[in-house]
């Protein structure tokens, strides 16, 4: 499910009507998880036709009708839902948002689909007076949202944010001062009251909120730039220089890594990332092969970073995991941990085929977790077989979830992806024989994404010959003939050959 819509669902939980709808809010939900967003959208359009104080669609259709490039009709869908009442809340909030995201960005691009689109070129004074306009109406959204509930932070983050924008430090600091206020032991909004302090010159308020926030996280990178910024405004160089370099390895740093500044470890750092301003390939490589000699708990972190950063590749990186992965149970916490936080599938799969090897504490929970980031049309990371190979019974019911035999997907972009996982899915389930698992296989049979797979997966379990005709009437499925060649019964065998 795309991103953007993980806020409205909280919204949701939170700010939910009792209104009654025609069609049910929990499957529309389901809906937007398979992104059958056109489908939803017109069940959520019938849903307001129906009644018309029915919070839930409102909110949702005007967040589909913004994602699919509509945002003036997004915002009239939300504007037709205000009450005067504190129910108005999410929906001023999203008004708001939209309104800021128009002041920043300008007239000349459109978001749709998850993506900038580029427009005419309007003149440079008419676009100047449309940001400054939307940011006014920005403004007064998110001070009516927080008039409605005035210990949210959502709309005082958004304010404090606007008037920085507008470098209208002075009422900004009146809102970064109001969420330190509310959360003092958040790094984060210290920092925001340090820099509006730092833009009005008020320099003693500035150092009391960086260094409190350094105080409340010694790794907090923003902290850092933000006393750099102050001993620049002194003319303080050394210090300043200091600050940057701790801005710099702690920004480096994933969350799931600690490590503390010192001359060496930025001197690391800089091997790793740079060599005279210059991004130096030899340099990064003999480093890193350094550090696959040293043993230490530090290496072990270094290491862990530059996979997370996907630093180096091939048979480097290979390397990295394979040390990673039979150095200590540290190691093989930091390697788990990259392979749930890195965004580069390439690195994740070398990793989880070493750590398949060791089946290390936690492994299903990982697999589990990583479940949707295997629904790339392009490449796979074998999420499913490998919840197969480790044989846990707990992994029988995210399967089903993935499977979920009786869905059929519409022909909207975007779903290739996952119904291949979940083709992957069906043969996964083959490792858990029994009763339960064959029935849910047999719903799938009428589906015409996953059938052929089913089939599959329930000759393997059954050996009943039946299915294999399910399977005879496709031509062409590699991942099915790849499956049926390691079930040794000579109809699996020939049958795998035709569809090869």
């Amino acid at each position: 499910m795309n991103k953007a819509f993980f806020r409205i669902f909280f919204l949701l939980l939170c700010f939910s009507s009792s209104a009654y709808s025609q069609h049910s809010i929990d499957n529309i939900v389901e809906l937007l998880n398979h992104r059958e967003l056109t489908t939803a959208k017109k069940l959520l359009s019938e849903n307001l036709v129906y009644n018309s104080e029915d919070m839930d669609s409102r909110l949702l259709l005007g967040s589909l009708t913004d994602y699919f490039g509509d945002s003036e009709d997004a915002i009239k869908i939300w504007s037709e839902g205000l009450r005067n009442t504190e129910d108005d809340y999410p929906f001023y909030l999203n008004i708001g948002e939209i309104r800021f995201r128009q002041g920043i960005k300008g007239m000349n691009v459109k978001f749709r689909k998850g993506r900038i689109e580029l427009l005419n070129q309007a003149d440079s004074t008419k676009d100047a007076d449309y940001k400054f306009s939307m940011l006014k109406l920005a403004s007064e959204a998110f001070e009516k949202a927080h008039g409605l509930h005035p210990y949210e932070d959502e709309p005082l983050i958004h304010l404090g944010k606007l008037h920085d924008h507008l470098k209208n430090y002075e009422r900004s600091i009146i809102f970064w001062s109001k969420l330190t206020e509310m959360y003092p032991s958040h790094e984060e909004y210290w920092v925001k009251l340090g820099n509006a302090a730092l833009n009005l010159h008020k320099y003693d308020e500035a150092l009391f909120s960086f260094n409190y926030a350094v105080k409340l996280n010694p790794h907090y990178s923003p902290a850092y730039d933000g006393l750099s910024d102050y001993w620049l405004a002194l003319e303080n160089i050394e210090q300043a220089e200091l600050a940057t370099q701790k801005g710099a390895f702690y920004n480096w740093l994933p969350a799931f890594c600690t490590m503390e500044y010192s001359k060496e470890n930025y001197r690391i750092y800089e091997l790793i990332n740079f060599v005279g301003n210059k991004l130096d390939s030899k340099g990064k490589e003999k480093t890193v092969r350094s550090l696959l000699q040293d043993k230490s708990q530090t290496s072990t972190k270094f290491l862990a970073t530059v996979c997370y950063y996907h630093e180096v590749h091939g048979e480097l990186e290979k390397a990295v995991v394979k040390e990673l992965a039979k150095r200590d149970k540290f190691s093989l916490y930091m390697l788990m941990a990259v392979a749930r936080n890195s965004e580069y599938l390439c690195t994740i799969d070398h990793i989880l085929k070493e750590l398949m090897q060791v089946r290390p504490a936690g492994m299903l929970d990982l697999l589990v977790e990583l479940l949707e980031k295997d629904q790339l049309e392009e490449e796979t990371i074998h999420i499913a077989e490998y919840m197969g190979e480790l044989g846990n019974e707990q992994a029988v019911l995210p399967l089903i979830n993935l499977l979920n035999p009786t869905f059929h997907s519409s022909k909207e972009n975007g779903h290739l992806g996952e119904i291949q996982a979940r083709q992957r899915a069906a043969l996964a389930l083959a490792n858990f024989p029994n009763v339960h698992i064959i029935k849910v296989l047999e719903n799938g049979l009428g589906n015409p994404d996953i059938n052929t797979f089913c089939a599959a997966s329930l000759y393997k379990i059954t050996l009943d010959e039946k299915y294999l005709k399910v399977i005879a009437l496709k031509h062409k499925q590699p991942a099915v003939a790849l499956f049926l060649r390691k079930i040794q019964t000579k109809e699996a065998q020939k049958l795998a050959k035709k569809l090869d």
